[in-house]
């Protein structure tokens, strides 16, 4: 919806902030799953302190600043500078909440100008898998391209590479490929 705006509006430099801030603010108030959401147009300028940078958090007690920061360096924004590309995010440990991104690119006449994203709690994705396969005799996880573990029913596997044995290496290969397959693998769990 920001970047579809933004790239109507010719950027968001020419136009009033504010309005991006309240329907940020709104779409997070509405969106149960939505942890934070973030700003950056800067692609564009020369000078510095012409930068736009917002980030909404759902919790008051979050240090926006040093959420923002994480988002520059760790999320997407770099991601999406570097390659104009749609990017999701492996998860990351913020003061002891695992955290994801997706962030999209923002762009002008084709060039781009920004990126913007949301940021979510992986307990989101942990109901999601806690529910897969609850009446069956089996287990349910998702992983990045990466094969670094997002959701799963154990948490303490979040954040760490997934285990399949013998076939965690191809799994990632058909992962990344974005392959479509099935697998089983048996574990004592």
């Amino acid at each position: 919806m920001m970047a579809s705006s933004v790239e109507s509006q010719s950027g968001m430099l020419d136009m009033k902030f504010d309005l991006y801030k309240n329907t940020i603010g709104h779409v997070l108030e509405e969106d149960q799953e939505v942890y934070a959401i973030w700003y950056i147009e800067d692609f564009k300028v020369s000078d510095s302190s012409q930068v736009q940078k917002f980030l909404h958090c759902k919790e008051a007690a979050v240090d926006s600043k040093m959420l923002l920061s994480k988002v520059e360096t760790d999320f997407g924004y770099s991601q999406v500078k570097s390659t104009g590309e749609v990017w999701i995010g492996d998860p990351i440990n913020v003061s002891g909440t695992w955290l994801f991104d997706i962030a999209v690119p923002l762009k002008v006449d084709g060039k781009i100008v920004g990126a913007a994203g949301y940021i979510i709690k992986v307990d989101y994705l942990n109901k999601i898998v806690s529910e897969a396969l609850k009446a069956e005799d089996g287990a349910c996880k998702i992983i990045t391209g990466n094969g670094i573990v997002v959701a799963h029913a154990d948490k303490g596997q979040i954040g760490h590479k997934t285990d399949e044995g013998d076939d965690t290496d191809a799994i990632i290969e058909r992962v990344k490929k974005n392959e479509l397959f099935s697998d089983y693998v048996y574990s004592s769990t």
